[in-house]
């Protein structure tokens, strides 16, 4: 290349030479996927945009966008100048319209794109996504948020960190979800605090072990909002030092019946009949409440009669419990089922009896 600057004075040709070695060994541009170093190794990526933008006042710029969407609820504000390009979308809770779908389905990745635009393009997809509170098993917008790799991952962790949209901070872990493998296993446990949804990346491949200390940490701060995911994490851990965390999230977190099915066998966690009776018996009744619907269904298991005729009565706005009903009580076991559950209790109410070795409920 020097050879061909001749026209240059020398100079002119020192200084263009000098950059050069600099370059060289300093590095140009931005990472590209498939080039460079190794997916899992740990390299710095440009703090600072074309336009003189740090990261953090990029990632503070969309998150004020997406709290505008919300805060605008009907019609959603335009984005920040930092994603580009005007969205203008309805909120809808039944998911997204076809000409939305067509939107977000126009939204590629550029090829060989540096990483501001893969910033660019993870801001511009949560954006367009913001109108759409459904989230359903095959996201669009996760799709897309997943389509930038594993080799930015570290992208998709930057987005989780500052944004505080509950929705695009889902969409972001699903994502994660889907294209994490080891390489990033470092990098994730390291973003991995007390009550992020990146537990769910974690419970999924398998490093609940490696997250040990911040796993009982969480489950110590007894959060009455704690996502269930921690507690399951925890079935993982050796010793019984956060039994006391996981009987408190079983009785006053916001997902009992998961936590107690996930737990119920854990030594220490497999007797908890008297512990399970005060719960019940302290608890007030809060028939719309689905919290205190899935501690019926707990204490129904362990003999409270009383917790069974509530259990019997809601089945039909929660009928996807209807088979523990019948395992725990015999319901239908005949083929009859002309009774409803409520009926069927009510009738048998007085002859009911709780075999504690069967661990279900025996008619006299």
């Amino acid at each position: 290349m020097l050879g061909s600057l001749g026209g240059l004075g020398r100079p002119g040709r020192t200084w263009i030479a000098a950059h050069c070695v600099v370059a060289f060994f300093m590095g140009c541009g931005d990472p590209q996927p498939g080039s460079g170093p190794e997916q899992g190794e740990s390299q710095a990526l440009p703090g600072v945009g074309g336009d003189g933008q740090t990261v953090e006042q990029f990632w503070t710029d969309v998150d004020a966008s997406l709290s505008a969407m919300a805060l605008a609820g009907r019609e959603s504000s335009e984005p920040s100048s930092a994603a580009g390009g005007p969205v203008a979308h309805r909120i809808d809770l039944r998911g997204p319209s076809l000409s939305q779908i067509d939107a977000l389905g126009a939204m590629l990745l550029p090829q060989h794109a540096d990483v501001w635009e893969v910033r660019r393009f993870v801001a511009r997809v949560l954006e367009a996504s913001a109108h759409v509170r459904v989230i359903s098993a095959r996201d669009l917008a996760v799709d897309k948020l997943a389509s930038v790799g594993a080799h930015y991952v570290r992208v998709l962790l930057e987005a989780l960190r500052h944004v505080g949209n509950p929705l695009a901070e889902a969409r972001l872990v699903k994502a994660i979800e889907l294209v994490a493998d080891d390489s990033q296993k470092a990098l994730i446990l390291k973003e991995l605090s007390p009550g992020s949804r990146l537990i769910a990346v974690v419970l999924k491949m398998g490093w609940a072990r490696d997250a040990e200390a911040v796993v009982r940490a969480t489950l110590d701060q007894k959060s009455t909002t704690l996502d269930p995911a921690w507690a399951i994490a925890a079935v993982e851990l050796p010793g019984d030092l956060h039994l006391d965390g996981l009987k408190f999230q079983m009785a006053r977190g916001p997902s009992p019946l998961r936590v107690w099915e996930a737990t119920r066998t854990l030594p220490g966690m497999d007797s908890l009949d008297d512990y399970v009776a005060r719960v019940w018996r302290e608890l007030p009744r809060q028939e719309f409440s689905d919290r205190w619907r899935e501690l019926a269904v707990i204490a129904a298991h362990y003999g409270h009669v009383d917790a069974l005729r509530e259990f019997a009565g809601f089945l039909p706005r929660k009928p996807w419990w209807l088979t523990q009903f019948k395992e725990l009580t015999g319901y239908g076991r005949d083929g009859n089922e002309s009774l409803t559950p409520a009926e069927w209790f009510e009738e048998n109410a007085e002859s009911l009896h709780f075999d504690e070795v069967r661990g279900r409920y025996v008619r006299r």
